[in-house]
């Protein structure tokens, strides 16, 4: 038994005798205590100012989001009634928008047809809303909408897309209307 207690107290020894002890149990612990809590005093700094203490007490609101949209076709004439028309702005070609973009007049170009089809939908859509959208989708557009369209709450009715009428049938009040070009299959 007793040899067992001097081989404790040498690891002990040995072990508190080292450098690499301390900073492990003590200064990395410290150091990262630290980060932590001057990433919270940053962040509560940033929070104190006037505007945003308004913006989060409901007291102001926040600048509208606007999207730039491209209708060379003119199938898009009006809004329905309540819509908040604002939201859009109409560019007759790519070219005008991608010079707003530059001026600073609008901030938003995707990448991909999934990254503008994405943005649109979460931007105007939200707990309650309806998009109404053809079968005949790009599966991984189907995805989106089946997925987390469902799980944000936003109802999504797909009709046939070749038959005349069926996307007049499907509308609701305030839904968004998703048609895509003829599609490929996967």
């Amino acid at each position: 038994m007793r040899n067992i207690l001097l081989i404790i107290r040498h690891e002990i020894v040995t072990m508190v005798g080292k450098p690499s002890f301390w900073l492990t149990t003590f200064l990395l612990p410290l150091i990262i205590m630290a980060f932590s809590v001057g990433s919270q005093v940053v962040v509560n700094r940033m929070f104190e100012a006037e505007d945003d203490r308004a913006l989060l007490n409901g007291e102001a609101t926040a600048p509208a989001i606007t999207i730039g949209y491209v209708d060379q076709a003119g199938l898009i004439q009006e809004f329905p009634e309540g819509f908040p028309s604002q939201l859009l702005r109409k560019f007759d070609t790519e070219a005008e928008a991608q010079a707003a973009m530059e001026r600073g007049e609008a901030a938003k170009c995707c990448a991909s047809g999934m990254g503008a089809i994405s943005t649109v939908v979460l931007a105007l859509c939200g707990q309650g809303s309806h998009i109404v959208a053809q079968r005949q989708l790009y599966s991984a557009t189907l995805a989106f909408l089946q997925g987390p369209c469902a799980r944000f709450g936003i109802d999504v009715t797909f009709v046939d897309g070749t038959e005349p009428g069926a996307f007049a049938a499907a509308v609701q009040p305030l839904s968004l209307i998703h048609i895509s070009e003829p599609t490929r299959p996967y």
